[in-house]
């Protein structure tokens, strides 16, 4: 399915119009009707208005998933080190990474 379809699917879904979705993120229907065809892209900016228009996440328009419902463990985490302080997020990310270099010079290293 692609990001436009997405985007039809999910509005149609809500009840709500394409003139209703183009008057809450600032743009026009045909805007929001040449969207849904695919015969443009959105840039990143709209694309994260209509994602918020529709109650919905960026990630489920334009992979089909959404990461906020996925009840995965490494998800999970991932949302709650989302809320801790900045500090300690750089740290995780830099264990992260850490770990990340590692696999990949044993894989060299093979």
């Amino acid at each position: 399915m692609t990001f436009g379809t997405r985007i039809a699917q999910i509005r149609k879904s809500k009840d709500i119009k394409q003139q209703d979705l183009a008057d809450t993120v600032g743009t026009s229907k045909d805007m929001i009707s040449r969207y849904e065809r695919d015969a443009i892209s959105p840039s990143i900016d709209m694309a994260a208005k209509i994602a918020k228009a529709l109650n919905t996440s960026l990630d489920s328009l334009v992979f089909g998933i959404d990461l906020r419902n996925d009840s995965r463990p490494l998800t999970t985490k991932l949302h709650e080190i989302e809320t801790l302080p900045t500090e300690d997020i750089h740290h995780i990310l830099a264990v992260i990474e850490a770990f990340i270099t590692k696999n990949r010079l044993q894989q060299i290293l093979k």
